[in-house]
């Protein structure tokens, strides 16, 4: 009887640290206090870029899904931001598609326009393989980002 209470005990307390502990990544959503969310699943139906008011200082999210086990990734393009500042990347497997070749996989980009931030500026992000740099993207998203007051 000791034994099992024992065992229920510890495997509780391994219950408990593993719903407290934060994403393989270090960080969790809530470490960001994201006030627009930009979700693009599939490929976005021939949609041209799409356009959001951000203020000055806050942080926000594009939520982008593909295939997983393809070898294909999202990749935020340009680098050389001058308004908006990329603040974290994490990578999850949708639910249920685990470790699962062509199962759902979403990259979740963590952005905050500057403080100081007026005017808009455009984010590309594609989708290809990392080692075949020259190979043209499977899918692209362009994303423009005004600063509100």
């Amino acid at each position: 009887m000791r034994k099992k209470i024992a065992i229920m005990a510890i495997l509780l307390i391994t219950l408990a640290i593993a719903a407290t502990t934060v994403s393989a990544e270090g960080k969790d959503s809530r470490d960001y206090l994201v006030s627009t969310t930009i979700v693009l699943i599939g490929d976005g139906g021939g949609k041209s870029a799409e356009a959001i008011p951000v203020k000055a200082g806050d942080y926000f999210k594009v939520v982008l899904y593909a295939a997983g086990g393809t070898g294909y990734e999202w990749v935020l393009e340009n680098k050389d931001l001058k308004l908006v500042e990329a603040v974290d990347e994490f990578i999850n497997p949708v639910d249920g598609a685990q470790n699962l070749p062509g199962g759902q996989v979403r990259w979740v980009f963590y952005l905050q326009l500057k403080a100081d931030a007026l005017g808009q500026e455009t984010l590309q992000f594609a989708l290809k393989r990392p080692w075949e740099p020259k190979a043209e993207p499977a899918q692209v998203f362009g994303l423009t980002v005004t600063a509100k007051e």
